[in-house]
């Protein structure tokens, strides 16, 4: 070989892996530094988590659960671990990441279609790259992205390139952080639904089912109840009206009937279908519409569970 491209070739190759471990080494030391383990909800959630109350789900788990309003009132510390478009693999790979360094005393689990019924390959599973920063930190979110995508373990060789498209996100969690004072609650401010209730024409059976979502609803249970923690499914409520069954008829029958768990149905809470003020759009309640129902939900943990809160506070 011509000794000059050698050493060129060589130098070419040590330049872009410096420059690769370079970049890897900053991206990892700001994405993790403690202003975004204190101030960015998903941070948070994977590294530092030590609440007493957790709450899982999509958006309507992020927009729907007061969980600073569930502090006040229930004397234990509350976190919403709520994440947008996400679905139950998701919130199954955060539930056995927490319980590597911590274990809660309640969960609650917001339920939705997306978490049981069929839906897009991306909605599915491509929206876990989100968990790409946390590959070289938890062995969990490591091992499940690997079994999504069998080059992981080979990309994972480049430094940066679990830090593709985070640019923003250690921009603003170190210089603009949030103002994360509602426990990673997000109400949504804004108008009432200014329409009336929203038919769905949709024929609920089973056959809309995803039958590895349904095992993965299931190995959430079965987690918590080996871990003796106090498992709350719920499904909050919606200004819909179904044409046919509810959607959520048949999948809490089995979980019930399963699992001898009370699921708790809010969807079609008298409180809540006859006042399109307390929502921001048939599946999603405004900040009124999330005070009112987490009020509902505090009363409800409270009845059902009296042998876990005195004078209304947990102990």
């Amino acid at each position: 070989m011509n000794s000059p491209k050698f050493y060129f070739l060589f130098l070419m190759i040590a330049f872009i892996y410096s420059l690769d471990f370079t970049i890897g080494f900053m991206a990892n030391k700001f994405y993790f530094s403690e202003k975004s383990k204190a101030n960015d909800p998903l941070i948070y959630s994977i590294t530092k988590s030590e609440d007493g109350l957790v709450v899982f789900g999509s958006s309507r788990a992020k927009h729907h659960y007061n969980t600073k309003m569930m502090t006040d009132s229930l004397g234990i510390s509350s976190y919403n671990f709520g994440y947008g478009g996400q679905t139950i693999y998701y919130h199954e790979i955060l539930l056995r990441n927490l319980l590597e360094f911590h274990t809660p005393k309640i969960v609650i689990l917001e339920l939705m279609t997306i978490d049981f019924q069929k839906t897009s390959l991306q909605r599915e599973k491509g929206k876990l790259n989100v968990l790409l920063p946390f590959s070289g930190y938890s062995k969990v979110i490591n091992k499940e992205l690997g079994n999504i995508d069998k080059y992981h373990k080979i990309k994972s060789f480049s430094k940066s390139y679990i830090f593709n498209s985070q640019a923003y996100t250690i921009f603003r969690n170190n210089c603009l952080p949030y103002n994360n004072r509602l426990n990673g609650y997000v109400p949504i401010f804004g108008d009432s639904w200014p329409k009336k209730i929203h038919v769905d024409n949709s024929v609920n059976d089973r056959l809309n089912y995803n039958e590895e979502k349904i095992d993965k609803i299931y190995r959430f249970i079965e987690t918590c109840l080996e871990k003796r923690i106090k498992l709350y499914i719920c499904v909050s409520p919606v200004f819909l009206k179904y044409r046919d069954k509810s959607p959520y008829t048949d999948i809490i029958q089995d979980i019930e009937r399963k699992y001898g768990l009370k699921v708790f149905q809010f969807s079609e809470h008298p409180e809540f279908n006859s006042k399109p003020e307390y929502f921001n759009d048939p599946l999603h309640l405004n900040a009124s519409g999330a005070k009112m129902f987490t009020g509902i939900l505090i009363d409800s943990l409270k009845s059902d569970a009296p042998n876990l809160f005195v004078d209304g506070k947990f102990f």
